[in-house]
């Protein structure tokens, strides 16, 4: 089911749409909710990371730069962290 709303557009942006709707034979708001959709769904595709695959990519990063920390860190944390 859908539902009315109201949406205002720059008159350029609202005449690029009138155009596309034009061309494809279709009303406006066919166009707009085609857009819309598309642009919802892009970003639900976008994938957050969660915190350990962040801090995985953030050591493989270092791996791969050659960063090195000191052999004891995992012993001495506090004393880096809280410094």
């Amino acid at each position: 089911m859908m539902h009315r709303t109201q949406v205002y557009f720059e008159p350029e942006i609202l005449e690029i749409l009138r155009e596309e709707a034009k061309y494809k034979k279709t009303t406006l708001a066919s166009v707009i909710r085609e857009k819309v959709e598309k642009s919802v769904k892009k970003k639900k595709k976008v994938k957050q990371k969660s915190a350990a695959e962040t801090l995985l990519g953030l050591a493989r990063l270092g791996e791969k730069l050659k960063v090195n920390g000191p052999k004891d860190l995992s012993q001495r944390i506090d004393e880096f962290v809280y410094r």
